[in-house]
């Protein structure tokens, strides 16, 4: 019997391990409900003549809004649904489609569907309901901010975002005061045309010269809702001479005017 040598191989385990049989089938892969939801999507799809070339996006619209059903309940659930419908209602697709296949999700998602939404309660989504605006605050632009277009509203962290076309600055302001959190040079161009509108066109904003007298009218509809003198006191803006700009957020809550000439911007809040 020889000696065990300080650099023999180990031939026998040191340690042991129990492997217990493949469990992989006991566990639903988080795909399959999914892939399952495709078939009554493409049956959806085709009940209502859509082209099978927007398909695709229809089918991630479904698993999207399905991914919602799974994750969320109560008002986050609501919130979550209709943002999901806002954005692809912003890339063009067809507000019926889009219901149509967030009731085919929460039927995979084995969720009742008792929220149903209407075109018009899509909208009202959009674009709020409104009908007077008025004075927010004045802010006071530097010699080379120009038109300023809203980039965004965000009443959660309040603050306005817009940015000018000359030089290209990024303001960032408080939405309740005014005060100026930055101011940021960027690369990027916008078109002279300011977004003078909502997001589907529901209100309207301009500034007429009224018998010398500039004045901001606010349409909705189509119809003249309301009229503001920008002559009279805290705005007292007195030139009809030279350019105005009017950009209005998207849902047509806020209403952002700039003077060409005293080079001030003007926010009105509508309720």
């Amino acid at each position: 019997m020889r000696r065990v040598k300080k650099y023999d191989h180990n031939v026998i385990p040191i340690r042991f391990k129990l492997q217990l049989g493949d469990m992989s089938g006991r566990i639903e892969s988080p795909l399959d409900k999914f892939v399952a939801c495709e078939t009554p999507t493409m049956n959806k799809l085709a009940d209502l003549g859509v082209p099978t070339e927007e398909y695709p996006y229809y089918i991630g619209f479904m698993k999207e809004m399905l991914s919602i059903y799974l994750r969320f309940i109560g008002d986050t659930l609501i919130r979550e649904r209709v943002n999901l419908l806002e954005e692809y209602l912003l890339r063009g697709k067809d507000v019926n489609v889009l219901i149509a296949l967030d009731e085919v999700a929460a039927g995979c998602a084995g969720v009742p569907y008792v929220f149903i939404l209407t075109c018009n309660e899509v909208k009202a989504c959009l674009e709020g309901d409104y009908t007077s605006w008025v004075y927010q605050w004045t802010f006071v632009g530097q010699q080379w901010d120009f038109n300023g277009h809203i980039l965004r509203v965000d009443e959660t962290n309040n603050f306005i975002q817009f940015i000018t076309n000359n030089y290209y600055r990024l303001m960032k302001l408080n939405l309740t005061t005014g005060a100026l959190i930055s101011r940021t040079d960027t690369l990027n161009d916008l078109s002279t045309s300011v977004t003078n509108r909502s997001l589907l066109g529901k209100y309207v904003a301009y500034v007429l010269n009224d018998g010398g007298i500039p004045k901001l009218l606010i349409e909705k509809d189509g119809t003249l809702q309301q009229t503001i003198n920008l002559s009279q006191a805290p705005i007292s803006w007195l030139s009809t001479s030279e350019v105005y700009y009017v950009s209005v957020s998207t849902d047509g809550k806020y209403i952002l005017v700039w003077n060409d000439n005293v080079r001030e911007y003007v926010l009105f809040k509508g309720s």
